[in-house]
């Protein structure tokens, strides 16, 4: 339990004590002893997505992310350190989607991480492809960071172990004993990415998961090769497709003209919340949030926005709205046309600052009107 809580708290480098505090009271609450451990040093597990601390036994099985390691997974940072002085242990991808820098990380042979260096983000002077941001709200090596948020408050939706570090400039084909921070995400074993095939047989408690993560970070960059899939069988031979979103470097913007929302067009995103998605929604402290936005040294407008979409989601769900509905709500329709979140957050604004209390009357009637429309 206490390496779950450095894990948490250590990438953040200092956080003040009511933050951490808040992370550790998280842990506790969602941790459950697992069998088979000493009564004097019992070990401990997060509680799958659908249970309750009443409602766990002790023959429960280990939570797992679909088709990786643990969710939680302690040391990764180590871990990469660990095996950089291996020869060739760093690989550029080569990918036409890729905006940034994108390298895999091996541990003997085998995948271990994907490192994308702060330095190497579009705008950045190591991009060759790109001299400015390709998105509207989003300052040149900030992506890192945004990374690291996604990961934090993801577990939700399944982000995998999420980190930033200081990895040596050499390890990246260049000369010179420097250092660059630089994301590095636990890779995770896959059967491709989710725009290799349709959509029919996507799992929908976890097409929700994800869309209210994007909805929650604002993410302007959710398209078909941001999220991995996993084919799994039942008993019957019935094949599910689970998901596994990545990528979130372009997340928390200053500006919510470009958000990009694959899931939104998918049926699954207009089925009902589930109780342990409207537990979930029900649980969010933003405040806690925004001071870990705050923290990490995201833009305060950006911070701003992430509290405005969180509360939309947090009224939305309570209005009965779906996640398609959510989704329409902040997304433009049409392309220089404001959306209806960007209406109300102009209207709530006061001398270049959103006033919440405003904000939060605004929002009540319009998810009022569209959960009548809806009806």
């Amino acid at each position: 339990l206490k390496l779950q809580f450095l894990y948490l708290i250590g990438p953040v480098h200092c956080l003040p004590t009511s933050t951490t505090m808040k992370l550790l009271e998280c842990i506790l609450s969602t941790a459950v002893p697992m069998t088979g451990e000493s009564d004097a040093f019992p070990s401990f597990r997060l509680l799958a997505d659908d249970e309750s601390v009443s409602s766990c036994t002790a023959e429960s099985s280990f939570c797992t992310a679909p088709g990786d390691d643990p969710r939680w997974v302690v040391g990764l940072a180590e871990e990469v350190r660990g095996c950089l002085d291996a020869p060739g242990a760093v690989q550029r991808i080569a990918a036409d989607e890729c905006a940034c820098g994108t390298y895999l990380v091996e541990e003997g042979g085998r995948p271990l991480a994907v490192a994308k260096p702060r330095d190497e983000e579009p705008g950045m002077v190591h991009n060759k492809r790109y001299s400015e941001s390709q998105k509207t709200g989003f300052a040149p090596g900030e992506g890192y960071k945004r990374e690291q948020f996604a990961a934090l408050i993801g577990q939700y939706a399944g982000v995998p172990e999420t980190t930033a570090m200081l990895m040596p400039e050499r390890v990246f084909g260049r000369n010179g004993g420097g250092s660059v921070y630089a994301s590095v995400q636990r890779f995770v074993p896959n059967d491709g990415e989710s725009w290799d095939c349709g959509p029919a047989k996507f799992c929908a408690a976890d097409v929700r998961r994800i869309g209210l993560l994007d909805l929650q970070i604002l993410n302007c960059d959710r398209h078909g090769g941001n999220i991995l899939i996993h084919r799994v069988e039942d008993e019957d031979g019935e094949e599910t497709i689970r998901l596994t979103p990545i990528d979130h470097g372009f997340t928390l913007p200053t500006s919510l003209a470009d958000l990009d929302f694959e899931w939104l067009t998918w049926r699954q995103a207009k089925t009902p919340f589930s109780h342990a998605d409207l537990d979930y929604i029900n649980g969010i402290d933003v405040d806690a949030q925004a001071a870990l936005l705050h923290d990490l040294g995201v833009e305060p407008a950006a911070v701003e926005l992430f509290q405005a979409a969180t509360m939309a989601v947090v009224s939305g769900a309570a209005a009965g709205l779906t996640l398609a509905d959510l989704g329409a709500f902040f997304r433009r329709e049409v392309l220089d046309v404001p959306s209806q979140l960007e209406v109300l957050v102009a209207k709530a604004t006061r001398r270049g600052a959103i006033d919440f209390a405003a904000y939060s009357c605004l929002l009540a009637t319009a998810c009022a009107a569209a959960a009548r429309a809806r009806a």
